[in-house]
């Protein structure tokens, strides 16, 4: 009867070892299906609140990093791009995003080597909510971190 129970454990092992495998190797496959999903994105959306995607204003880019999350009740998405020309797609995103009614945050130096572009919009969705996008570059990547948490845009003039 041991031998039985031996066996039993040996085949319990080989089990969850096959089980922690299957498990692995998708949420690997998970996380490589968010950079592809990120590619075909039109617009980055927070319920129905939303802003233009990279790709949508200044075509096909690279999708490097992705992480989502909410933390401090402020929903986030990152997305780190590369380029050959992060400063001409960060230039292009901005003027894009103004167009559309985002207030730019404080007046940029443009410098093609890197920098930081903050743009803010109000929710449409949740009063009393902002939109943030944070567009960080340096000469071979950006990162966009677009966040939507409580606050509210005064304009001064």
């Amino acid at each position: 009867m041991k031998t039985s129970v031996h066996r039993l454990s040996v085949k319990s092992v080989a089990l969850a070892s096959i089980v922690l495998i299957c498990l692995l190797s998708f949420g690997v496959l998970a996380g490589c299906g968010g950079l592809s999903d990120a590619k075909n994105l039109k617009a980055y959306t927070f319920g129905q609140d939303s802003c233009p995607s990279i790709n949508s204003i200044v075509g096909e880019r690279d999708v490097t990093n992705v992480e989502t999350g909410f933390d401090n009740d402020v929903d986030y998405q990152i997305y780190t791009y590369t380029s050959d020309s992060p400063f001409d797609d960060v230039l292009a995103y901005e003027e894009a995003l103004e167009a559309d009614g985002w207030i730019l945050n404080e007046d940029w130096e443009m410098q093609p080597s890197s920098g930081l572009v903050v743009m803010l919009k109000e929710s449409t969705e949740k009063p009393d909510s902002l939109l943030g996008v944070y567009l960080e570059y340096n000469t071979s990547e950006y990162t966009l971190d677009i966040r939507r948490g409580p606050g509210s845009l005064t304009i001064d003039q």
